[in-house]
């Protein structure tokens, strides 16, 4: 009978090995040591950064502005009018909300020593509802208020303007706009052409209008034509009755585009050419005192400062997260802006 030999494994190498190296961790080792030294370092101050930021969020929302003594309020308002509060909180950006204005304006109302406000403004618009709301603001406002186009009052912009006691603009300054926009991109042909299929799956008719996946029909251009219409009305209604102009004359001038300074004055859209220096000589004479200008500013320091940096970090950290999840369950990619 043959016997069949059993090879031993020989663990004889591995010996060696552990005698080589057991006083001396190898590179490998070292390199692991120093990587999860490193990952525990950032994942320590991920959480700092995460619980400094909840801790000055405290100080720094919603962002104040101090108003320091004076008797003439200046304000400036510059960038998109949004109603979204999201904005108004970076330190950095430049956009124009209802929010931010009804909280400068409450304390402007309770300072007796403001007598008036004057609105130095310098946008191209935004959307109709966030430009009623600030409109609506400066009407209801208990002091005079002027407002001062720069470089461009349009749209949106010109709508907040009409709420105003009175309009200065810059003979070269840009005006008007008057008129509703929207926009939309149709991908249906370069689907088709990629022999991709678009499923729809809706619960009523219209739930999917304004897709860019689908086809734009002459019933969805229905739609938002009326939307478009109704904007537009309100906004030639508006301007109407803020600048004592009739309806046919403002319908007239309402044809979307702009109109210099000069331009304005002529047509009754604005009340005197100038800037800043004039609305503040008007206020002296009308109201009988000596100017003293309060520039309304941010408040900044140590806590709001670092506060609104992080808090736009994680922001914007969240927003890169999130933001796929909740843009692909809007598919009306249609917007009105005035």
């Amino acid at each position: 009978m043959i016997k069949k030999k059993k090879n031993k494994t020989n663990l004889s190498f591995l010996n060696n090995f552990y005698e080589n190296h057991k006083e001396k961790p190898s590179k490998i080792l070292k390199f692991f040591a120093v990587l999860g030294k490193i990952t525990s370092a950032l994942v320590s101050l991920f959480f700092f950064i995460l619980f400094l930021s909840f801790f000055t969020s405290f100080f720094v929302l919603p962002i104040d502005f101090q108003i320091p003594s004076g008797n003439i309020a200046i304000l400036q308002l510059s960038g998109q009018i949004t109603s979204d509060v999201s904005s108004e909180l970076l330190l950095t950006s430049t956009v124009i909300t209802p929010e931010k204005v009804r909280s400068i304006f409450e304390k402007l109302e309770k300072k007796d020593k403001i007598k008036a406000v004057i609105i130095e403004l310098n946008s191209p618009g935004g959307t109709p509802v966030a430009s009623a709301m600030i409109g609506d603001i400066f009407t209801d406002f208990k002091k005079p208020v002027i407002v001062v186009i720069k470089d461009l009052g349009a749209s949106g912009a010109y709508w907040i303007a009409t709420a105003a006691d009175k309009i200065y603009a810059h003979p070269l300054s840009l005006v008007g706009s008057i008129g509703v926009t929207a926009s939309h991109l149709g991908f249906e042909e370069l689907i088709r052409n990629y022999n991709i299929t678009y499923r729809r799956l809706i619960s009523t008719k219209y739930k999917d209008t304004g897709s860019p996946f689908k086809v734009f029909t002459e019933d969805d251009k229905d739609l938002f034509d009326n939307i478009l219409k109704q904007t537009h009305d309100a906004f030639v209604e508006t301007v109407a009755r803020n600048r004592n102009l009739s309806i046919e004359k403002t319908r007239d001038l309402a044809n979307g585009f702009v109109y210099t300074g000069t331009e304005a004055k002529e047509f009754g859209l604005i009340d005197e050419l100038g800037t800043r220096k004039d609305a503040v000589e008007y206020l002296e004479k009308e109201l009988n005192i000596t100017a003293e200008l309060a520039e309304i500013k941010p408040r900044t320091g140590l806590f709001s400062g670092l506060g609104q940096g992080l808090y736009k970090g994680m922001y914007y950290a969240g927003k890169g997260f999130g933001s796929v999840l909740l843009e692909t369950a809007n598919t009306q990619k249609i917007e009105v802006r005035t």
